[in-house]
């Protein structure tokens, strides 16, 4: 595979594309297919971006989990100040950050990092370079769940979609955040978040860049072609939720029974659970994320899967995770952050090999 990553106009076009430039909702499309006028489809999408029920269309950085990859989802104890939230939001491998109260942490972080090594030392830098603000007396409890991201097994937070559909014609849960849902919004949800009436725009990039749209067109195909982007689409804000769904992190260990891989898909193929990954801690082999729209459906749902599977699942942690309680959650921002840095290496290349040294 081609390393683009090496090459200034590769990483100038993805940190363009990954971030949504150039990348844009075809109108035309969506009025044809669901034979609507194009300022009706407009509409409901333009309510969709602002009620933040969706983000723009961009092309996903699949590498992004390539370079990093370790995985880690932290319950940490941090100081409620402006300069620890500061820290929070602009920090390059905090992917995402909740406020809970659980035994003695206050905070929970998904972070990415290259290794265990860089782990290690963007931990002590937090306190050497007093980041956040510290305070003698106190004591920073933290627990961190360690996983690659190679054994991620589900990332998928399109598929809370089917619940919403499901909520939607049992007249249940009628609206995300401010905005009414109806048909039309959910079919026009559908495609968006799985990638189709969405497309890019070659012309607007090859200006931004200055090259030729075809070299533009190739280089995007070269991308999806060894996986470094996926196809653009539509993601929710909060990645693997929805707008006014409750958010479980479930640490949960499966028994070493017969029907223990006939559980493991189960939970893959569940449209509740967005996000899954291998874990090894305490006695936890596995670490997931689900969506409901009450804690209630939530119970209920677990009842019933505990019943299906008798005997399989033994120990279990969930933390409830309420809409309000999302603190930081930027899809675009590591990304960003990531490749900028990759241009400021190249570009730090490029003038050392430019000299000319006597």
């Amino acid at each position: 595979m081609h390393n683009y990553l090496d090459h200034s106009l590769d990483v100038n076009l993805l940190k363009n594309i990954c971030t949504g430039v150039g990348v844009e909702i075809n109108i035309s499309f969506l009025a044809e297919k669901f034979h609507k006028h194009r300022n009706t489809i407009k509409s409901k999408i333009d309510n969709l971006i602002r009620n933040k029920v969706i983000e723009r269309p961009l092309f996903p950085f699949n590498a992004l989990l390539k370079e990093f990859s370790l995985l880690v989802i932290e319950k940490i104890d941090l100081p409620r100040d402006p300069k620890t939230n500061k820290w929070i939001e602009e920090d390059p491998q905090i992917w995402a950050a909740y406020f809970v109260k659980e035994e003695e942490y206050n905070t929970l972080l998904i972070e990415l990092h290259r290794d265990f090594y860089n782990y290690q030392i963007w931990k002590e830098k937090i306190f050497e370079d007093e980041l956040i603000t510290l305070d003698n007396e106190q004591v920073h409890y933290y627990y961190p769940i360690f996983s690659s991201t190679n054994s991620i097994l589900k990332n998928k937070p399109e598929e809370s979609l089917k619940i919403i559909k499901r909520n939607f014609c049992n007249d249940v849960n009628l609206r995300l955040g401010d905005q009414k849902i109806d048909s039309l919004t959910l079919d026009i949800l559908k495609l968006l978040l799985n990638g189709k009436g969405i497309r890019t725009n070659e012309n607007h990039l090859s200006k931004v860049l200055n090259v030729h749209r075809k070299t533009i067109q190739r280089r995007i195909e070269l991308y999806l072609k060894d996986n470094i982007i996926g196809n653009p689409r539509c993601i929710f804000p909060r990645i693997w939720s929805p707008l006014s769904y409750f958010t479980v992190l479930a640490l949960l260990q499966i028994k070493r029974c017969k029907q223990r891989t006939r559980v493991i898909q189960s939970l893959i193929r569940d449209p509740h659970v967005t996000f899954i990954t291998k874990i090894n801690t305490r006695n936890y082999d596995f670490a997931m994320l689900s969506n409901f729209h009450t804690i209630a459906s939530h119970l209920e749902w677990f009842e019933s899967f505990n019943i299906r599977f008798q005997n399989c699942i033994g120990a279990i942690k969930n933390t409830y995770i309420s809409p309000s309680m999302a603190f930081s959650i930027d899809y675009n921002y590591v990304t960003r952050l990531f490749l900028e840095k990759q241009l400021q290496k190249i570009k730090g290349k490029e003038l050392i090999e430019s000299m000319n040294f006597p």
